[in-house]
């Protein structure tokens, strides 16, 4: 009955690889009779292989925390930005510019399927400190975590 589910791999670069894996094909084998005996339940020994390893994910399972390759980024998030109340403001002119402008920082920054879209805008969040597009990105800044 092991053959039909083989674990063991031809080569391996040490032998108690090998020997380790058919030890846990053969409980795995020893565990599905088992519990054919005791239960009588009429279950393959696939179904029965599928179950356990389910049940070992559900039990042992933790999210991995993957670190992050590369430089650390600028933006470690104000969770503040999340709560309190924030209101859009004109950037301030200076003396060289009178309608200065800056990049919105949710446009900047669109991951997966959306591309980067370089808008330039008058708005920004005091409280922040980030440049905003008033109508989409100022509330997408302020209410959502990933953006």
């Amino acid at each position: 009955m092991l053959v039909a589910y083989p674990a063991e791999r031809k080569h391996h670069k040490v032998w108690y690889k090998k020997q380790f894996r058919h030890l846990l094909n053969a409980t795995v084998l020893n565990a599905y009779i088992l519990f054919k005996d005791n239960y009588g339940v009429l279950t393959t020994h696939l179904q029965f292989r599928v179950r356990v390893v389910e049940r070992i994910l559900e039990c042992h399972h933790q999210p991995s925390q993957n670190p992050r390759c590369g430089r650390p980024s600028k933006d470690e998030s104000n969770p503040l930005r999340l709560t309190a109340g924030h209101f859009p403001k004109f950037i301030h002119a200076t003396d060289e510019k009178e309608a200065p402008t800056r990049r919105c920082k949710v446009c900047c920054s669109k991951q997966g399927k959306m591309a980067k879209i370089r808008r330039e805008t008058r708005y920004f969040c005091e409280d922040c400190d980030v440049a905003l597009c008033p109508a989409p990105c100022f509330g997408l800044y302020h209410t959502k975590r990933n953006y």
